[in-house]
């Protein structure tokens, strides 16, 4: 049954990729999902403030694109490493792995902030170099 669980929170996740910035939006969706299959399951949610975490998330994420690039990606990358690592510390969870599970969490969201350092480097840089009139930047693409 856990493995049927797993396999349907994995099939949510990559249903997301379709939304305006959807690896943050992707995250948060992860993280109510797998929110939801643990609570189902019997586990206890430990955020005291869960239910205002999903919609400050949102708004975060919201307000991130009404910034200037060199500011709103690094909220928009908080987002989306803190809800990935909630995610992969809920599945680790479900799947029995207790204490383990905060480690592992943590682990994954500093992994996927370290991945979004060029881009958030490039926000700057490219903010410093459109200060010169007629200076245009092109839009980040990651390295292959």
């Amino acid at each position: 049954m856990k493995t049927l669980l797993l396999a349907l929170a994995l099939l949510l996740l990559a249903g997301c990729s379709a939304t305006k910035e959807p690896s943050a939006y992707g995250a948060i969706a992860a993280d109510e999902a797998t929110t939801a299959i643990g609570l189902s399951q019997g586990l206890t949610e430990l955020n005291p403030i869960a239910w205002a975490a999903t919609p400050l998330s949102i708004a975060a994420v919201e307000y991130a694109y009404t910034l200037p690039a060199e500011e709103g990606t690094p909220i928009i990358h908080m987002v989306r490493s803190s809800k990935w690592g909630i995610s992969a510390s809920n599945l680790l969870m479900i799947a029995g792995l207790g204490p383990v599970s905060f480690f592992a969490g943590g682990v994954v969201g500093a992994l996927i902030w370290t991945s979004g350092a060029d881009e958030r480097e490039y926000a700057y840089w490219c903010a410093e170099w459109m200060a010169t009139p007629g200076n245009t930047c092109l839009p980040f693409k990651a390295p292959a």
